[in-house]
């Protein structure tokens, strides 16, 4: 159950997560020379920014998922509701869109956020940490609105 008087949960991200989504933002710099990519310091909603290169001005904020399934395992893809309403109001704040970039085991794909999240939500997460505060608000993007980039 969720206590907003808890401690912070803890982080389940690792060094070796941090590479993988490196890879990804290598892979995506190598697709394209419209856009450059930038790592994100500064905010804890998104990976990176995307810049046009011929204006240099930001385009899009960028969230990098990994996954060790098949992108047809699942009919929907599921994120943080909280993750995604704050990465849009960050980019509502910007003036750009967010763009969720997930590498399945059968390649990486990409999807533009709605900034309204008209998709499903409901209490979700992962039962595998033995975390009760793993559960969550999660939105379920369906498969089929993301566009696959490239095999990896």
């Amino acid at each position: 159950m969720y206590n907003e008087y808890a401690p912070p949960r803890q982080k389940y991200e690792t060094f070796a997560d941090r590479m993988r989504e490196d890879e990804v933002l290598e892979v995506l710099s190598s697709l394209t020379n419209n856009f450059s990519f930038c790592k994100e310091v500064e905010f804890s909603c998104n990976d990176f920014r995307i810049y046009a290169a011929d204006t240099k001005e930001i385009y899009a904020l960028g969230e990098i998922k990994v996954r060790n399934n098949s992108s047809q395992k699942y009919p929907d893809y599921m994120i943080s509701k909280a993750k995604l309403l704050n990465c849009l109001s960050k980019a509502d704040y910007l003036g750009v869109h967010v763009s969720l970039f997930v590498r399945f085991t059968d390649g990486l794909f990409c999807t533009k956020v709605k900034p309204d999240l008209p998709y499903p939500s409901r209490l979700a997460g992962r039962y595998d940490r033995q975390d009760s505060r793993d559960m969550e608000m999660c939105v379920f993007i369906p498969i089929a609105e993301f566009e696959f980039l490239c095999p990896m």
